[in-house]
């Protein structure tokens, strides 16, 4: 239960309280040339100015990295006392339920209170998600006869 079922990147740039899909390869959000620079957007939004980059080769672009884990169930007794059927793995800093981005939480029991309040949730056993945007690293645009790929900068040399 210690290892992420799923790991996606997405350009820091692009954080928000919506976010387009985070993709495995962060070349996969090259969208081809414009001139001499290189467009960088989600699929379909090419037109989109809040998610269109446009790069030189060589530039240097952050990425965030989110992992998700498996989810676990959770009951939730009278009075809100909770049993866990599962572990909450240890890099596991965001939780939410039902895919809700407005029951995001920094732990369990902020969650519990938030579906206990708001959502006036009913005791039961609800699914648990658990994932992170901890990690952060630069991709450089590469462009060669194989195409254009992002491709990652180890820490020192990624000012150089």
């Amino acid at each position: 239960m210690g290892e992420p079922i799923s790991e996606k990147w997405l350009p820091a740039a692009w954080m928000d309280e919506w976010v387009p899909a985070p993709q495995q390869d962060p070349s996969a959000f090259i969208r081809g040339p414009v001139g001499d620079l290189w467009l960088i957007a989600p699929e379909g939004q090419d037109d989109n100015d809040a998610y269109r980059m446009l790069v030189s080769p060589g530039d240097l672009v952050e990425f965030e990295l989110c992992r998700v884990w498996p989810d676990i169930e959770v009951t939730i007794g009278t009075n809100h006392k909770v049993e866990r059927h599962g572990h909450i793995p240890d890099g596991a800093t965001l939780f939410w339920y039902d895919r809700d981005p407005d029951t995001i939480s920094d732990s369990l029991d902020a969650l519990i209170e938030t579906l206990a309040g708001e959502y006036e949730l009913e005791p039961g056993t609800i699914e648990v998600e658990f994932y992170d945007w901890s990690i952060s690293a630069q991709f450089r645009l590469v462009v060669d006869d194989g195409g254009a790929r992002l491709e990652r900068v180890e820490e020192a040399s990624a000012n150089g």
